[in-house]
């Protein structure tokens, strides 16, 4: 019996001492790491820029306030642009006297470089084209074109963005309502969002993030079972069709951009994939190539 509870003591004398080496050890690694799950609480000041955005507690609500209705009349045609600081837009708008050009400008920092190009924060997209629609929205020119600063490099890609401006058929954007500018293949539709994927990937982070987002933005929970739609939140809307919804509902779109708990570039990414929905196109919307450069471009 004697040797028995020895033994016990033995046992619980090393245990303690792992015990008390373990702690020692934890707190010399979270004096100088952070814990993976701890968290910071980011000032103002801290929080002007950033890849991805980091919004600042408490947060600052300035939302974007409709202009009064008007009776002047508003322009025919606006290029609405989001650019980096250090960009130069002239290849965008030379050539298009006729257009508008509303440039917003996201401060560099909201951007990130990486081999071969370069990504900028999708959330501060989505909040420029939030601002524009909502500030404007009872003076909205009859056809806007909504262009971005992700894929800025036109001069080295095949798509020439002025170009296809100055090509764009008015009249079927009028018809249609709301027009990707990318006429992408069907391999669009080929690798569509799935969220209900079973099982889930967690790495797909939008199929992840979609049901929750749906049903505080449309306050619906009819979530498609697969959405798809060309990249980039390039896209060309009416008037008529941006109208069909109210101001309140594009000022609560803007609020759960500003006030999701999920990080910044993938709220905007949700955008990405829902422009076309909020526009009145279907959740699969992939319209073939030749299809679409005869429709968008008259290149038939």
């Amino acid at each position: 019996m004697r040797t028995q509870k020895s033994l016990i003591a033995i046992a619980a004398a090393c245990c303690l001492l792992f015990l008390i080496s373990l702690n020692a050890r934890f707190e010399k690694v979270t004096a100088t790491t952070p814990f993976p799950f701890s968290f910071t609480r980011h000032e103002e000041a801290e929080s002007t820029g950033g890849y991805p955005y980091v919004k600042p507690t408490p947060l600052p609500w300035h939302p974007p306030i409709p202009s009064n209705r008007t009776t002047s009349k508003p322009p025919n045609r606006a290029i609405i642009l989001a650019k980096l600081e250090h960009q130069d837009t002239s290849r965008v708008t030379n050539g298009l006297s006729e257009w508008q050009s509303v440039i917003h400008t996201v401060d560099n920092s909201f951007s990130r470089l990486y081999a071969g190009g370069e990504s900028t924060d999708r959330g501060r997209i989505a909040d420029a084209y939030l601002r524009y629609i909502i500030d404007n929205y009872y003076r909205l020119p009859t056809t806007m074109v909504f262009l971005n600063p992700a894929r800025n490099d036109y001069a080295a890609s095949n798509f020439d963005i002025s170009k296809a401006l100055q090509d764009l058929d008015m009249e079927f954007i009028q018809t249609a309502g709301f027009a990707s500018l990318r006429c992408s293949s069907q391999s669009t539709c080929r690798d569509a969002i799935l969220p209900f994927r079973s099982p889930p990937d967690e790495f797909r982070v939008l199929e992840v993030a979609l049901p929750a987002a749906w049903k505080d933005l449309f306050n619906k929970t009819d979530v498609p079972v697969e959405l798809a739609a060309p990249c980039c939140s390039e896209f060309a809307v009416s008037r008529d069709q941006v109208q069909k919804r109210a101001v309140d509902e594009y000022l609560r779109y803007w609020s759960w951009l500003h006030k999701t708990k999920m990080d910044d570039d993938t709220a905007g990414f949700v955008f990405e994939y829902l422009w076309h929905l909020i526009f009145g196109r279907d959740a699969m919307y992939c319209p073939e190539v030749s299809q679409c450069e005869c429709d968008l471009y008259r290149r038939c």
